[in-house]
Formats: C-alpha cells, structure tokens, sequence
C-alpha cells in the first residue's frame, strides 16, 4: 500500500513569512483574527482551540483526530514547524486558499501535499528529495471524505453558519455521507498519489469548503450568514444532501437551490406523467436514476416479457463486458443543461454532463448540444440517435438508453462520441443493463421557477379550451350554411 515518488525540488520558503502573512490578509482581517483568538499572532494556538474552530463534536472523537493530524501536519509545510501560533494559523488558511497561496508558495505541488498531510505517517518536508512510502488508510480517507462532503453542503461558503446537529447527525453520517464517500474514493485499489489525483478530476472543488470552515475566523460572528443552500430536506427521495453535493462537486458548483418536479414512486412511471411533471421547466433539470443490475439477460428475459421485448430492439455490444456479479446497484444523474422538450430532433446542451454515482463515482462531459431526446412511444435517448424506422435503437458509445415504461435502462460505455469516456472508466468497454428501482427528476432553481412553470402550463391549458371552443363554433357554424345550401354538396 502507498507509492514511491522522489523529487530534487527545493520547497518555495519566503524569507520572511511573517511580514508577506501580514501582507496577503486585510488589515479588517487581521484585526478580527486576533479578536477571535484574543492574543498576539506569536501566541500559541492549542489542539483543544483549533478543534472548536472545527465545529466537529466531541461524539466524532476519531474525526477530530483526523482534522488536527491534517492540519498539523500542513502546518509543517514548507519549514517542518511543531507548534502552531497565530502566524502559522494564518499560513495554513494561506494554504488552503488558492489566490492566497499563489502569492506566497507560486510553485507548490499542491495535491502531493494534501495526500501526505492525510497520511498516518510522520511527515516531514521536504520530503521529495529521497524516495518515500506514503500511505493513507483506506477507513481513514473514507472519514475524511465523509467531513468535506457535509462541510461542502453546509459551508458552501467562507461566511457560513454552520448547523452542527444537521452536519454530524449520526444517523445521516453513516447512512449517507460515508456511503457516498466510499463511491467518490472506490477505485483507489492502492490509495497512492496518482489514483488521489483522479479523485480530485471527479471532485475538483472538494477541499474548498476547508478553506471555508478555516476562514470563519477572518468573520466576527454578526458577519456570518445562513448557508445558501438551506437545511434541505428530502422525504422519502433517492435524492439526499449527500447525493446532491456529489453530484454539485462533480458539477464544480458550491451550490445549488433544487425542486421536486417528478418522483416515478409518487406520480406514476409513465412518459405522459413525466412530461406533465417536467416539460416547461425553463431551467436545467438533474435526472436521477437507480437500478439493480440484471445479471442474466436470457433468464430475467425468460420472467419478464417486457425486457425481451427490450432486448429485442436493443443492440448488443461487441467485445464488451455486459454481466457482473457484483455490485448489483447502480446510481446514474444527468445534468441536462436546456429544457425538456419533444422534437424529432435533439436537446441538451454542451454543459450537460452523465454523472456515475455509485457503486464508483465517474463523470462523463458532453461534447455535443444534441445530447438527448425524449418520445413518449420510444422512450428517452442520453448520447444516442433516435430509433430506426424498424423500432431499433441506436444507442452512442457512452450513453443511458431507457424504455418508454420507465422499467429498463442500459448504460453503456465503448469509447467517445456525444460524451466523452469517464474519467475512471477511460478505456473501459462495458454495458450495464439495469431494472429501474426510481426515477426522479429536479428541477435546478426554486419557486419563482415553479411559478414559471405552472404559469406556462395554465397558458397551454386555457388555449387548448380556447381552441376547442373556436373548433365548437365552426362546426355548429358550418351545419348552418349547409342546412341553408350555401355550401357543401348540391343537388344534381
């Protein structure tokens, strides 16, 4: 476990640190700093202080551990100091900052840097000029994970309050936060610096909310704001905070405000109450789809005509992995950038992207605008063309194909086209067959986009009466002027 690298680079150590701190932090800054810590910037700073700028409770004993070894051992760099004081406080928020660490350390190798300070091992810089063992334990990176994807939810930004109940809720914890953890970091076999790299390609904002929950100490309390995303909350959905910051760090976005427009469980699975729930949204949509993977086409085809009839109109792929025996669940969002629409032709966007959520957590981006369709008798295309003349489907190269029941759906993954291969998956060629459990559709933005939408419904529904009772008159109308023989057929 761990990998070897070496380096002759000598660490970037300004000559005095102290004076260029004071020069990267407001004067505003370092007044409400020392208020905040109440003793000169040269006093020390205690493990018991800078667990309570944490927020963590005492009932996570072992991830307070966790976030006074990481932060100890960031504070060694670039000069290998034991004792943390005001001045180093504010080299390790520095740290975390990119604009600010771009001023003092230009050329750190931020990434190797943040693995070593997760390790369990002693470190010491610099540290790349002989050849080292870094490791990290797997239970370990899984917790601290757990810590960044709850303060990524709920301090989304440097001034927020922070609810501790609603971040460390044990039972939230375990059933949500550590499960989605786990799919971000799955495909680390080895927990090396290279596969840590990728994790942050997935997850490229994950450290932000540090810098965030670091920072509060630049803030007096009166300065502190709720947290723009809001306790959420999610009855009864596949939807959770945990799903939704995986899906937002994968985004690159700190936040997001999301309403409920479709629940299959709720308002049935059928393409006429997903249109009705979805269509005139004006604003992106997040689809969310779970399934269990079937594992034997020929005998669940044998049990189910519906999905040999599917099977039937859906090619099979060549050369490529097509059964698993494990993991048997599969959690799949699409952020579709344009609204919903039915045309014989396609919508999306460039910034729709196809989001693997568990069992591993892999992203797919777009490359073309023309990335989805929907057809009430043919189901809904992600990546793929629409169906032949003779009812085949045309499934991409990596693409989700689900059927017009809302019953089957295929992801599959054989090399570019509208989107691009995953990021973990890179050359992989697989197809995933699933048996939908839920099918959920939200809706990016909040009430006055509800408000918008209902407006554009009631519009539709009152011309549609309109239209019929132009249609009404006509035809009362036209009975008229044939009963006067004005027009239609005269007699020979």
């Amino acid at each position: 476990m761990g990998q070897k690298y070496s380096s002759t680079e000598t660490l970037p150590l300004p000559k005095n640190p102290n004076t260029l701190i004071k020069e990267i932090f407001t004067v505003s800054e370092l007044i409400t700093f020392q208020k905040r810590i109440n003793r000169s910037l040269d006093d020390i700073i205690s493990d018991k202080e800078i667990i309570k700028f944490s927020y963590i409770p005492d009932s996570k004993p072992h991830l307070q551990h966790l976030y006074l070894r990481f932060i100890r051992n960031l504070n060694k760099y670039p000069s290998n100091d034991n004792i943390i004081t005001g001045y180093s406080y504010l080299k390790i928020i520095t740290l975390l900052n990119k604009k600010r660490r771009n001023k003092m350390f230009p050329k750190i190798e931020w990434i190797k840097i943040i693995f070593m300070c997760l390790s369990d091992e002693e470190v010491q810089f610099p540290c790349w000029e002989t050849t080292h063992d870094i490791h990290v334990l797997e239970n370990d990176l899984i917790e601290f994970i757990s810590l960044l994807l709850t303060l990524n939810m709920n301090c989304c930004t440097d001034y927020c309050l922070i609810n501790q109940d609603l971040t460390f809720n044990d039972h939230d914890w375990d059933t949500y936060w550590r499960k989605s953890a786990s799919c971000i970091v799955r495909d680390m076999k080895e927990c090396n610096v290279e596969e840590f790299e990728n994790v942050l390609l997935i997850v490229p904002n994950i450290f932000d909310c540090l810098k965030n929950l670091i920072e509060h100490s630049l803030y007096t309390k009166d300065q502190l704001k709720e947290c723009p995303l809001g306790p959420s909350q999610f009855t009864k959905t596949k939807m959770n905070q945990a799903i939704l910051c995986q899906i937002l760090l994968s985004m690159r976005k700190r936040s997001m405000d999301i309403s409920k427009l479709y629940i299959g469980r709720e308002n049935g699975y059928s393409m006429r109450s997903f249109q009705s729930k979805v269509f005139k949204w004006k604003a992106p949509t997040i689809l969310l789809i779970t399934g269990k993977k079937i594992i034997n086409d020929q005998e669940y085809s044998e049990k189910n005509n519906r999905y040999k009839s599917f099977l039937n109109s859906y090619p099979r792929l060549k050369d490529g992995k097509t059964t698993f025996q494990t993991p048997l669940h599969y959690t799949f969002a699409i952020y579709i950038e344009e609204p919903w629409k039915m045309t014989k032709g396609y919508f999306g966007g460039l910034h729709t992207k196809i989001i693997q959520l568990s069992p591993r957590q892999d992203v797919f981006t777009c490359t073309d605008p023309n990335a989805v369709y929907f057809h009430t008798q043919n189901g809904i295309g992600i990546g793929n063309e629409h169906m032949s003349s003779d009812n085949k489907y045309k499934p991409g190269n990596v693409s989700i194909t689900i059927d017009s029941t809302l019953e089957f759906a295929v992801f599959r993954h054989s090399g570019p086209g509208v989107f691009k291969t995953g990021i973990i998956a890179n050359q992989e060629i697989f197809e995933i067959r699933l048996h939908i459990q839920s099918v959920e559709v939200w809706g990016c933005g909040g009430a006055k986009e509800l408000a918008e939408q209902k407006h554009e419904w009631e519009w539709e529904e009152r011309e549609a009466q309109r239209r019929q009772h132009v249609s009404m008159h006509v035809t009362e109308d036209r009975a008229l002027l044939e009963l006067a023989g004005i027009i239609g057929e005269r007699p020979v």
